[in-house]
């Protein structure tokens, strides 16, 4: 499966005849798509292994900047993987909908908190480098090196 090459957005919801090995070859797709910046995969049956196949497509994209998980049988077991992605590997994603999945009010929260924390390390302002040297970018936090992410706690759906 190759994702086209001009192909931005990509809505794929409510699919529930799509199998596990469908999904993977899927994730490998994205994981290798050079122009895709949303993913709407909302009221698909995933789970928590597939959302995991989804969170290494996502780390290993440079492009994707929306993914919608929204209604697709989520746990705290994916959101944790989700999690770690988004604190300890860059990533282009911004927005992350995890909306009508089961998944606990702590953990949502703490993934609330981080992405609240990257779009205020976002706003503050920089002082300009002294010397006239710019920092070694590899000195800086992945956080303040990539786009800040959203959380989006419930659905905008109609």
């Amino acid at each position: 499966m190759i994702i086209g090459e001009g192909l931005r957005e990509l809505t794929l919801s409510a699919n529930p005849r799509i199998s596990s090995k469908g999904w993977a070859r899927f994730a490998i797709a994205v994981a290798h798509s050079s122009q895709l910046r949303v993913l709407n995969l909302d009221y698909n049956p995933l789970g928590d292994q597939i959302a995991a196949m989804l969170a290494v497509a996502v780390a290993s994209s440079r492009t994707l900047e929306v993914l919608d998980l929204e209604g697709t049988g989520l746990t705290n077991q994916s959101a944790q993987v989700f999690l770690d992605m988004v604190e300890n590997y860059p990533t282009s994603l911004r927005v992350l909908v995890l909306a009508e999945n089961d998944i606990s009010p702590e953990l949502q929260q703490q993934i609330s908190d981080l992405l609240s924390e990257g779009e205020e390390e976002d706003n503050r302002e920089v002082p300009p480098p002294l010397g006239g040297h710019a920092p070694s970018s590899a000195l800086q936090p992945i956080r303040e090196k990539h786009q800040p992410l959203t959380w989006v706690p419930h659905s905008s759906k109609g």
